[in-house]
């Protein structure tokens, strides 16, 4: 069986070495494995930066900092787990640039919640850690000091939604695997593995606060399913 496994957010090891544990059986049983990753396409705000206390405003050379420690630990796995695979940034040609630029520019606050491609409701979706950061509880209209973070956010998504059009159509897996079922570019996966009929599964930590990197969730979809 061929498994695409997104792995966008390598330097997040508590969650990149147990999901890599699990692929490893995956592979010893027999099945085929994509390792897909960033390298560098989502270097304008992701959750690595996040979970590093980045805020979007940061300086360059901050982000490069979390991109660089990133990419190596995806290499890190990638070299000792012996997993092959592409990254976001393979998809991202001037073509897709460009059509990303012009959605990024026909997207307004009053019309952000209505964006969607392909059925897919892009707009919503970017707004899943932008809601966790700032504590939203309206999300009908966003502030001009947070506009440009959503932006980011929405291109990150773009970005990903162009490369896995791409790679779903080349590659044909039969089933896809990404850390947590509820991050942005995540929802874009399972969104567009939806569409493809393509079963999707996440892995997530223990939802025991107290033990939570003990135990290991693996089920289809997201948490709230």
């Amino acid at each position: 069986m061929k498994i695409f496994v997104f792995a966008p957010h390598a330097l997040i090891w508590q969650h990149a070495f147990p999901e890599a544990l699990l692929i490893e059986s995956l592979k010893q049983a027999g099945n085929d494995i994509i390792y897909f990753g960033c390298n560098s396409a989502l270097s304008n705000y992701c959750i690595p930066m996040v979970s590093s206390y980045i805020s979007y405003d940061a300086d360059k050379k901050k982000k490069d900092e979390i991109c660089k420690k990133c990419k190596h630990n995806s290499s890190i796995i990638k070299k000792n787990f012996k997993f092959d695979g592409p990254n976001i940034d393979d998809y991202i040609d001037n073509d897709s640039r460009r059509n990303i630029e012009a959605y990024l520019e026909k997207v307004t606050r009053s019309n952000y919640m209505l964006f969607s491609l392909d059925g897919i409701k892009l707009g919503e979706i970017a707004l899943y850690e932008l809601s966790l950061r700032h504590k939203l509880s309206k999300v009908k209209t966003l502030n001009k000091k947070i506009w440009p973070e959503y932006l980011a956010s929405l291109e990150s998504v773009l970005k990903t939604f162009f490369a896995l059009k791409e790679v779903f159509k080349s590659d044909k897996p039969e089933r896809i695997l990404a850390y947590n079922g509820l991050y942005s570019v995540n929802s874009v996966c399972r969104e567009i593995a939806k569409k493809e009929n393509i079963p999707f599964y996440y892995l997530h930590a223990g939802l025991d606060q107290r033990n939570r990197l003990q135990s290991l969730i693996f089920a289809k979809d997201h948490t709230f399913e």
